[in-house]
């Protein structure tokens, strides 16, 4: 009988074959595990181009009933620029925060959103002119924000001022915001008409309850502190799901003439002026009075009537204040259409 042969290969051990698949499973489940936590693609808001041209401010109800601050009614003159086609998201703004927070935006607030394709809301006007600063710098655009010279990344600090000529991200000025909101309409109280329906907006109908209906939110009330009624609301019935606030999802809603959404209703929307009486005077590219920090907002909520949904309709806001009926929407100064999504469209009078 032969001896055996010493230099036949032996047979794998099972804890060596189990070392050989250690390092590839790890590879794979390292791979698995940054493709799930990866951060948000950043994706450029949709925007649409505004055209250049005049326009009525102001209100323009027949007969009138809008108030004293909407008027007097004057033709003001508009440069082309662009606007964001939504207000901007909870998810669009977690995005940006979440690169802000490691690029020198340290003190850039949360937020909140009731979903992530709902408006961001509770963010305030230092904070929204921050995030577009740091939205600008993440897309290799110059920001339009500074301070003494040094762009605006942190506190709040009632000396900003704005670039009008930089490519980046801003806040509408509020004669832009109206005629972006108007739509290529004239003389009408909402985007579309003169009429509202929760078809058309979110927000609250002006309900004059009955007393059957005021008894029963009397008794809701004592059961249920805090807690929405659930008669005689007029929230919008399609939104008025879980807890407070009951926005939409942006775009829930027809775009007007040139493309826009959600200018009636949602969320009130921080506008770059600061508020002062209109002049009766025609103006060009108005910017907002110097002498007072108060700023604007516009737009109406899902917790304001329909009068406060009007295109006119104006409000004058603590910028530091951040509350869940408030948000925004971005602009920029007039640029080329980059892509597909930035069009310009002027409708028809």
């Amino acid at each position: 009988m032969s001896a055996p042969d010493s230099t036949a290969p032996m047979p794998a051990q099972p804890r060596t074959r189990i070392r050989r698949w250690l390092l590839p499973l790890g590879v794979v489940l390292g791979l698995a595990a940054w493709w799930y936590f990866r951060p948000a693609p950043r994706v450029a808001p949709a925007m649409v181009l505004i055209p250049a041209g005049d326009f009525l401010m102001g209100d323009q109800s027949m007969p009138e009933r809008g108030e004293p601050n909407e008027l007097p009614v004057h033709t003001v003159e508009v440069s082309a620029f662009s606007i964001g086609n939504c207000e901007v998201t909870k998810a669009e703004w977690d995005v940006v925060r979440t690169w802000a927070r490691q690029n020198g935006f340290t003190d850039l607030a949360e937020g909140k959103g009731k979903a992530a394709d709902h408006p961001v809301q509770s963010v305030s006007w230092y904070d929204v002119v921050k995030w577009c600063n740091a939205s600008s710098m993440q897309e290799g655009m110059q920001p339009c924000y500074t301070v003494s010279g040094a762009v605006y990344q942190v506190g709040e600090n009632e000396g900003v001022t704005c670039d009008w000529t930089a490519n980046g991200y801003r806040l509408p000025t509020e004669a832009e915001w109206e005629k972006a909101a108007r739509g290529g309409k004239v003389g009408k109280d909402y985007p579309w008409g003169n009429t509202i329906s929760h078809r058309r907006a979110n927000f609250r109908e002006d309900m004059s309850p009955s007393k059957l209906t005021k008894l029963w939110n009397d008794m809701w009330d004592k059961i249920s502190p805090g807690r929405s009624r659930s008669v005689g609301t007029g929230y919008h019935p399609t939104y008025e799901t879980g807890n407070e606030p009951y926005t939409s999802p942006v775009a829930s809603f027809a775009a007007n003439g040139y493309g826009v959404h959600d200018t009636a209703g949602n969320l009130w929307e921080w506008c770059w002026d600061c508020y002062e009486d209109y002049p009766a005077s025609m103006q060009t590219d108005p910017r907002g009075g110097a002498r007072n920090w108060i700023r604007v907002s516009r737009g109406g909520s899902w917790i304001n009537e329909a009068t406060d949904s009007c295109v006119a309709e104006r409000k004058n806001d603590d910028p530091r204040r951040s509350i869940y009926n408030l948000g925004f929407r971005i602009a920029r100064s007039s640029v080329p259409p980059a892509d597909s999504r930035e069009r310009s469209d002027e409708p028809a009078r």
